[in-house]
């Protein structure tokens, strides 16, 4: 296998992350953005610490909680790139495994 890049981990990321996202948006809709920080914060924590350490779905789920403490923490910040400015190129982003 070759060597692993910054972009395989942000690819890898977000696909773990959409889908975590997936399977909740079935059951919850998008009620994540009215969870407090902290709750989603303390989730993250509970998911990292609980069963085995090296758990694979704890941990697909702490990252997805902790990355929607940083959405819901930095999103004023970085408005530009979420409306189309930005560098993030979409195409980066083929969440095809």
């Amino acid at each position: 296998m070759k060597e692993l890049t910054r972009t395989d981990l942000i690819k890898i990321a977000v696909i773990i992350i959409n889908e975590v996202m997936d399977e909740n948006q079935k059951e919850k809709g998008d009620s994540w953005t009215a969870i407090s920080v902290e709750e989603h914060y303390n989730h993250a924590i509970v998911n990292l610490v609980k069963g085995d350490c090296l758990g694979k779905e704890n941990l697909k789920h702490a990252l997805t909680r902790l990355a929607m403490v940083a959405t819901l923490l930095f999103k004023d910040d970085y408005k530009a790139q979420l409306i189309g400015g930005g560098n993030v190129k979409a195409d980066e982003f083929n969440l095809v495994k």
